[in-house]
């Protein structure tokens, strides 16, 4: 008689090594309640919950695909990974993705036809980027393109938002500015993941720290920065919204991120890596809900 735990068990250990929601959430939901408030004014409770399923969903949908992506590349350079380690099959959390993708069309469906047809946008498009296009080791090979093509998945999404709260496309200047923002923020999340320490970045050649050194990479990120608070700064001056009390708090905020940078590259070590992370975590957060009560 098999000993191996239920599905369930299994699928939450799973999630909690490669889709932890806790991290997700605290700069998903104020990033979805930003975007409600940027294309309605407000920020309805049932439309905000259905969006952040949705894109839950999606983002599940991304990570399935990538395993798949990436199984050979995982085999050979991440053996504890769950997948590898036998803790979940492949086929396992194809099915679980096919739910997800449930998940999404109806949210979308709900949404009207601009939404769903974004939805469906996104869904081509994580397809095409699962096949790396059809091009393989030619686009793998190129290791900023190879990232840059997988990251307009994070975009589709975000005009997604923007499509399932308004039912159209808006293309007003501070929908622009507000998509410049999460846009940056994007990127700085991109790098956070695969930033690493010197000599702990693998043997797979896919964080930024083995192509950029990591004190180009913590540069690449402080510059990052900048610019995502000048584009939230934006979004505020766009709305009349903009007053010395949010601009001394996105100020603190940026400084804080800031010092936690300098002491990671002082220190080098997995505390002050974890500390990075969660400065900005917590700075994206706070700046979308900034957002959200400035135009309120």
């Amino acid at each position: 008689m098999s000993t191996r735990p239920p599905f369930l068990i299994r699928l939450r250990a799973y999630q909690r090594v490669r889709f932890p929601l806790v991290p997700l959430y605290i700069s998903l939901i104020p990033a979805i309640v930003s975007s409600s408030v940027i294309v309605q004014g407000t920020a309805d409770v049932l439309s905000i919950v259905l969006a952040v399923a949705a894109v839950t969903a999606y983002l599940f949908h991304i990570r399935v695909l990538d395993e798949h992506r990436d199984f050979e590349h995982d085999n050979l350079h991440y053996k504890e990974r769950p997948i590898q380690a036998g803790t979940v099959s492949r086929l396992e959390l194809r099915y679980v993705a096919v739910f997800a993708v449930a998940v999404l069309l109806t949210v979308a469906l709900q949404g009207g036809a601009i939404a769903l047809m974004v939805a469906f946008l996104m869904l081509g498009y994580s397809y095409l980027a699962e096949k790396e296009f059809f091009l393989g080791m030619r686009l793998r090979s190129h290791f900023f393109l190879y990232n840059g093509v997988n990251l307009l998945q994070m975009l589709l999404m975000q005009v997604f938002a923007y499509a399932y709260f308004s039912g159209t496309l808006l293309l007003h200047p501070i929908v622009w500015m507000h998509f410049l923002f999460t846009t940056s923020g994007t990127l700085i999340f991109e790098l956070l993941r695969k930033l690493k320490l010197p000599g702990a970045d693998g043997t797979g050649r896919d964080t930024y720290t083995a192509y950029l050194g990591f004190t180009g990479a913590l540069t690449a990120y402080a510059l990052l920065l900048l610019i995502n608070s000048g584009m939230f700064v934006g979004v505020l001056v766009l709305s009349s919204a903009l007053s010395l009390l949010w601009l001394y708090l996105m100020l603190a905020l940026l400084f804080g991120s800031l010092l936690w940078a300098l002491l990671h590259w002082l220190r080098k070590s997995p505390r002050t890596e974890l500390l990075v992370q969660g400065s900005f975590l917590v700075q994206y957060g706070i700046l979308n809900v900034l957002i959200a009560l400035a135009i309120m």
